[in-house]
């Protein structure tokens, strides 16, 4: 069966509809990758697993339906300039999206984190 966005609750609803989440195989980079773009400064939610769960539907769903994904993988890009809190939430929803990657039936190809807080360097580095 096929994820659709009847299978998702409430709080997985309003993250999609807050945009802070996107992956479009009509987006791709200069290597023809698609694109998914993640935007803390939209990030207002108590419960980090629905950022995760939406991610794994966006995913699978643009996955299933796009060839050029599947065979060219993905590049996500986490936007998290002018965001100055950096919770305990955040630092899970980065561990726990690193570890969906893996999960993907295509390739993460790469992983851009833009940020402009000197702080987060040591979190960057640990991450990796």
């Amino acid at each position: 069966k096929r994820i659709t966005l009847d299978d998702l609750s409430q709080g997985e609803l309003d993250v999609i509809e807050s945009g802070c989440l996107h992956i479009s195989p009509q987006c791709k980079d200069m290597s023809g990758r698609t694109l998914g773009v993640s935007i803390q400064e939209l990030f207002e939610f108590e419960d980090y697993m629905h950022q995760i769960r939406v991610l794994w539907y966006l995913s699978m769903t643009t996955v299933a339906e796009d060839e050029d994904t599947q065979l060219n993988g993905l590049v996500l890009v986490r936007f998290s300039v002018g965001v100055s809190n950096f919770d305990h939430h955040h630092i899970a929803y980065l561990r726990k999206s690193k570890l969906l990657t893996l999960a993907l039936p295509c390739k993460v190809r790469g992983y851009h984190f833009c940020y402009d807080n000197e702080r987060l360097r040591p979190i960057m580095a640990a991450i990796q």
